[in-house]
């Protein structure tokens, strides 16, 4: 779990929390994250939302130093607008990684 606070003269998020789990089977990690950025008061935009992340992933250790990882993220408000009807919009981001672990 992660909290965090800002500056809402500064800054468009006010507060920011998060929460993740990983579960790990043999070579196998299993995570899901969830966060959420909380919109300032001083913000003054009628389509300005909190911006909300979603997080599924799963990463293989190919060798103990070398991983692969793919994750799928759901971002709902990514710059705090919604649409021009006040709708949350939506983006689905896949990405795959690989990670080299070295002395």
């Amino acid at each position: 779990m992660r909290l965090g606070l800002a500056n809402d003269e500064v800054s468009k998020a006010v507060a920011f929390s998060s929460v993740g789990y990983q579960y790990r089977f043999a070579k196998y990690v299993f995570g899901v994250g969830l966060a959420r950025a909380y919109l300032s008061s001083e913000v003054r935009d009628d389509n300005a939302k909190d911006t909300e992340q979603y997080e599924l992933y799963l990463r293989y250790a190919v060798t103990p130093m070398l991983y692969f990882t793919a994750d799928l993220q759901n971002i709902v408000n990514s710059d705090f607008i919604a649409s021009e009807t006040n709708q949350s919009r939506r983006d689905t981001v896949f990405g795959l990684r690989l990670s080299w672990l070295f002395d």
